[in-house]
């Protein structure tokens, strides 16, 4: 996934893409800034890459504050993930 993708998966989680309130633009254009900050640019893994490892991700971080309870990891091998706190 890439940046855009990931912020848009992100919204559509929590529910924020319809129907927009002006309280819901306003969070919305706040998470979307905070996650412009925190993403790197280029290809980067979620946790649905790391289902083999058979860890549930946490509902809060994935779908209540993601902005604040995701992080980006350096992979051992190269490049970045954007991971809840059980897959990391």
């Amino acid at each position: 996934m890439n940046k855009a993708e990931i912020i848009s998966q992100t919204l559509r989680a929590m529910k924020l893409t319809v129907p927009p309130s002006t309280d819901d633009q306003d969070e919305e254009a706040f998470i979307v800034s905070v996650l412009q900050d925190k993403l790197p640019d280029g290809d980067i893994k979620t946790c649905e890459d790391f289902k083999h490892l058979n860890v549930e991700c946490c509902d809060t971080c994935h779908n209540f504050h993601p902005h604040y309870e995701m992080t980006v990891i350096d992979l051992p091998g190269g490049g970045k993930a954007w991971v809840c706190d059980t897959v990391k």
